[in-house]
C-alpha cells in the first residue's frame, strides 16, 4: 500500500522518470527533483516546454477533425478552447493544492498523496484507480489506430492485427525499467511528429483544390466534441511530476499557461483544417483520409510510434498495480503484464471505432480526473479561505464534469455496445 513516505517517493521517481524519458529519451536521477528552490540541475523553461508538449499532443488530435465536422466548426471551437482553460485551470488547482498541503508540514508529491491527505487511503485508492484506468485506455485507443490503419492501407483483418501486437507489446511491457524504453521513445517522438507534418502538408494541398460544404453549429453532437476535447487535454497525472522536475518551480504556471495556450492553438487549427479539407467525408483518425503510397508510409509511421509508445504508457499502471496486489517489493510479474496487453488487444478487437472510443474515456475517467478530483481537492484544502467566486467555479466544473460526463459516457457507452446509432 501507499501509506508511507518510501512509495510516495517510489511513485514519483517513477513518475519524473517518465516525464524525463519523454522529453530527451533518458532518464535521470530522481534526487536532482527534490530540491524546492531553482537548481541548474532541474529542466529549464525550454526542457520544461518540451516535456509539456510530447506529454499533451498525442493521437487524440487525430480525432479532432471528425469531431469537428459534427459538431459544426464553430461550436468546436468553442468547446476545445473551453475545455482547454477549464484544464489548465484545474491542473493549477492540483499545483496550489498539493503545495497547501506541504505548507502545513506533510510531505505531497503526487496527485495519490493529494488524494490520501485529504480522503484518507480511499483517495489514493480512487486516484490511482482512476490514473491506471486512464493509462490503460489510451493504450487500448493507440491498438485501435494501429488496426484500424492497418486494415485500411493493406486490407489486414482488425483480429490479426490485435492477435500479433500482443507478443511483442508484451515483450516491450516486461522491460524492467523505463531506461531499456529510452531508445523506443525516440522512435515514437520522430515517428509521430514526421506523420503530424505529413497530414497537415495533406490537408493543406487537399483544401486548395477542394471547397466541401461546412457546418458551423450542430448542437446535436455537443457531447461528441466536448467528450473528444477532453481526452485531447488528460495530462493531469503528470503535472505534479512535471512541477517536480522543473528548475525553476516558481515559473512553472506561467510555463503551462503559454504552452498549454500555443497547444490549444494548434489543435484548433489542425481540426479546423482537417474538417475544412475533407467535409463530412473526414474520419476518425484522419489517417484514414490518407491515400496512396505516401498515404500508407505516413500510416506506417503513426503505427510505429504509438506501438512504441503503448509501453512508456503501461509502464505506471504495471507498476502501480503490482506494488498494489503483491506490495512494494514484488517484483514484476510477467503474466499480469501479459494479461493485461491481451485484455488492451481484445478491447481494441471489439471496438472498431476510434473516435467513439475516445469520445467514451473523455467523458468518463478523464472528466473524474481533469475536473472533479483536482476541484474537490481545492475546494476541501482551501475551504473558508477560498473567495466565493473560486468555490462557485470550482463547484461549477464539479457539476460540469458530472452532468456532461454522465451524459457523454452514456451516450457512447450505448453506441460502443450496439444499443444505439
Amino acid at each position: 500500500m501507499h501509506n508511507n513516505s518510501d512509495s510516495s517517493d517510489d511513485d514519483l521517481d517513477t513518475e519524473v522518470e517518465m516525464v524525463s524519458l519523454l522529453n530527451s529519451g533518458e532518464p535521470s536521477s530522481n534526487s536532482k527533483y527534490r530540491s524546492e528552490s531553482p537548481s541548474k540541475e532541474g529542466q529549464s523553461a525550454m526542457q520544461l516546454s518540451i516535456s509539456i508538449v510530447i506529454s499533451f499532443v498525442g493521437a487524440g488530435i487525430l480525432g479532432l477533425p471528425s469531431a469537428f465536422s459534427k459538431s459544426g466548426i464553430l461550436l468546436s471551437i468553442v468547446s476545445l478552447t473551453g475545455v482547454a482553460a477549464a484544464s489548465v485551470y484545474a491542473m493549477l488547482l492540483l499545483v496550489w493544492t498539493r503545495k497547501k498541503i506541504e505548507e502545513s508540514g506533510k510531505p505531497c508529491t503526487t496527485y495519490g498523496d493529494v488524494g490520501e491527505h485529504i480522503l484518507g487511503e480511499f483517495g489514493r485508492n480512487l486516484v490511482d484507480f482512476c490514473l491506471t484506468l486512464s493509462q490503460t485506455c489510451f493504450a487500448t485507443a493507440y491498438v485501435i489506430f494501429i488496426s484500424s490503419n492497418l486494415q485500411n492501407s493493406f486490407g489486414i483483418s482488425r483480429f490479426l492485427t490485435c492477435a500479433l501486437a500482443i507478443p511483442g507489446l508484451s515483450s516491450l511491457v516486461n522491460l524492467s525499467s523505463l531506461k531499456k524504453l529510452s531508445p523506443f521513445s525516440l522512435i515514437a517522438d520522430f515517428a509521430n511528429f514526421a506523420g503530424l507534418s505529413y497530414v497537415l502538408a495533406s490537408d493543406l494541398s487537399t483544401l486548395a483544390v477542394s471547397h466541401p460544404q461546412i457546418t458551423m453549429w450542430d448542437s446535436a453532437y455537443f457531447i461528441h466534441v466536448l467528450g473528444v476535447s477532453v481526452y485531447c487535454f488528460e495530462g493531469v497525472g503528470l503535472i505534479l511530476p512535471l512541477e517536480a522536475s522543473a528548475a525553476d518551480k516558481d515559473k512553472f504556471p506561467k510555463v503551462l499557461c503559454v504552452v498549454l495556450s500555443a497547444i490549444t492553438g494548434v489543435m484548433l487549427f489542425f481540426g479546423c483544417l482537417g474538417y475544412a479539407a475533407h467535409g463530412a467525408d473526414v474520419l476518425s483518425p484522419i489517417t484514414l483520409n490518407l491515400e496512396g503510397g505516401r498515404g500508407d508510409l505516413v500510416k506506417v509511421c503513426f503505427c510505429v510510434g504509438l506501438y512504441f509508445t503503448y509501453p512508456i504508457m503501461m509502464f505506471p499502471v504495471n507498476t502501480i498495480a503490482e506494488t498494489r496486489i503483491w506490495g512494494d517489493d514484488a517484483p514484476k510479474n510477467w503474466k499480469f503484464r501479459t494479461s493485461v496487453v491481451a485484455m488492451t488487444a481484445v478491447v481494441a478487437w471489439g471496438v472498431d471505432d476510434f473516435g467513439l472510443f475516445i469520445h467514451f474515456v473523455g467523458s468518463s475517467v478523464c472528466m473524474i480526473l481533469g475536473f472533479i478530483l483536482p476541484c474537490y481537492f481545492h475546494l476541501k484544502v482551501g475551504g473558508a479561505g477560498l473567495t466565493k467566486w473560486e468555490k462557485h467555479l470550482d463547484w461549477g466544473l464539479i457539476g460540469f464534469g458530472a452532468v456532461f460526463g454522465s451524459m457523454g459516457t452514456f451516450d457512447s457507452g450505448a453506441e460502443l455496445l450496439g444499443l444505439r446509432r
